[in-house]
């Protein structure tokens, strides 16, 4: 018998030999100095008193597991059945998908293949892109999961429910960098993220966030401060309902000179057996009085509350209360500088959006010319949409020509070149100018001088206009 770590252990025979091994003892006493000393008390220090402890990012930063499936759970149900939730979330995929996105790609042969996964029936973006966008909302995450067939680099995409994800890996120093997601499903194989090192790779997934604090992995749902203002309202108007409802049935209140009690509850249930019908006439003498109870609901007040909760669900999500259908003031000048912070805001989501989406039209061009070796050009794809809103057009209009004669004239006196004049007509416009792109030549025109003024006149220089009698 051998003693290992205080146990007794049984050392094998060979042919009835005990095997003998002379580095067993030296082995044994390593071993149990080094588990002894790990067990032994250490004294405590500014370096060892924090070990064990969680850090501030895990506690503060991002939310519990339960804490954010339940705020996931509260968000659909909220989509679903209340009003002013399905609004704010349509309202989102209004402004940012517009009439639809495209993909903005100037060499053909990376268009047409962009455009072969855009609209492959197994893709279908124009239908999925919002749905896209309103999970988002809902969420804070948006989960693409991506499969590329290894025969023709075709790439194919389906949105994650965000619910069934628990836990993003990240690297130690960066937790921008995600690594792979863990299902919900402890027996499911977590989800590897996008490496655009390994070109062989044929099954990823993406995450979009959105309303992401720094140092946190997942994003918050644009319902998400709002949601027990919207649980407030919706239980205040069911309260309102029901008291309208109650005011409008009829109480019947009969007075009457009754000589007993016997008497009153005889009559009480003669008229609970005939109750008056709609329309019909009742007919009585001096001795009996009816009437009716009908409560006062003060209904002003009421007006007051809900007005109030609907500020502040407003204010939450960052949208005027006409959005809401609360006229907020009768001049439409007023309701629309309410708007410009909102056009704003979806301005920056539709942004980011289109970003997401360039980003997966590049990946899709890098497998296909992994897999097919076409020549395609992975650099320069965008996507484009319709502008948050039309209300500016005719400003912006004016303001173009108002500028134009003016950068003309710039222009043509070479106090500025082409890339410049175009930049500034273009922000007039509201438009974004591509400077990285081939710039266009201008012609210049032919500055016209000032009477008295030769062209051989330098710049500076007093010109005499004085006349000589000749000689």
């Amino acid at each position: 018998m051998a003693k290992i770590f205080g146990r007794e252990i049984r050392v094998p025979r060979i042919h009835g030999a005990r095997v003998r091994n002379p580095f067993r003892a030296a082995i044994d006493r390593a071993v149990e100095d080094r588990v002894a000393a790990r067990l032994s008390t250490m004294a405590e220090t500014d370096d060892t008193i924090i070990i064990g402890t969680r850090s501030g990012r895990d506690i503060f930063r991002d939310r519990m597991n339960y804490d954010r499936a339940t705020i996931i759970a509260e968000t659909l149900l909220a989509w679903r059945t209340n009003p002013i939730a399905r609004r704010i979330t349509d309202a989102i995929v209004e402004f940012v998908v517009g009439d639809g996105m495209a993909p903005d790609i100037k060499h053909k042969p990376t268009a047409a293949a962009v455009k072969e996964f855009w609209e492959h029936p197994l893709n279908n973006l124009d239908e999925q892109v919002p749905e896209w966008v309103a999970e988002q909302s809902r969420s804070g995450d948006l989960f693409l999961l991506c499969s590329v067939d290894a025969n023709d680099g075709s790439l194919f995409v389906r949105a994650v429910p965000s619910e069934q994800i628990n836990e993003i890996q990240t690297f130690n120093n960066d937790y921008r960098q995600e690594t792979a997601y863990i299902q919900q499903d402890l027996n499911a194989p977590p989800y590897v993220a996008y490496d655009p090192l390994d070109p062989e790779q044929t099954q990823f997934m993406l995450h979009f966030p959105i309303n992401r604090p720094v140092g946190c992995t997942f994003g918050e749902a644009d319902l998400t401060p709002v949601l027990k203002w919207l649980g407030r309202l919706s239980t205040l108007l069911n309260d309102r309902v029901i008291m309208n409802h109650l005011r409008n049935l009829i109480v019947y209140i009969v007075k009457g000179k009754f000589t007993d009690t016997r008497t009153r509850k005889q009559r009480e249930a003669e008229l609970n057996a005939n109750p008056p019908q709609p329309g019909s006439i009742v007919v009585n003498d001096d001795t009996e009085v009816w009437g009716t109870l009908s409560p006062n609901l003060q209904s002003f007040d009421a007006n007051m509350d809900i007005l109030a909760i609907k500020k502040h669900i407003a204010a939450g999500i960052g949208l005027p209360l006409h959005y809401l259908a609360e006229p907020e003031s009768s001049t439409r000048t007023t309701a629309e500088a309410a708007g410009t912070p909102t056009f704003r805001k979806f301005k920056m989501r539709q942004n980011s959006f289109k970003r997401a989406l360039a980003t997966l039209c590049t990946i899709a061009v890098v497998k296909k010319i992994h897999f097919t070796k076409k020549r395609l050009q992975a650099a320069g794809i965008a996507v484009r949409a319709d502008d948050v809103t039309e209300r500016d057009n005719s400003t912006l209009a004016l303001a173009a020509a108002r500028i134009e004669p003016v950068l003309a004239d710039l222009f043509d006196r070479e106090l500025i070149d082409e890339p410049t004049y175009l930049l500034l007509f273009y922000e007039m416009l509201g438009k974004d100018y591509d400077t990285d792109g081939p710039q266009p030549k201008g012609v210049r025109r032919k500055v016209q001088q000032p009477e008295g003024v030769s062209e051989e006149t330098e710049p500076g220089e007093p010109t005499d206009t004085s006349t000589t009698e000749d000689e």
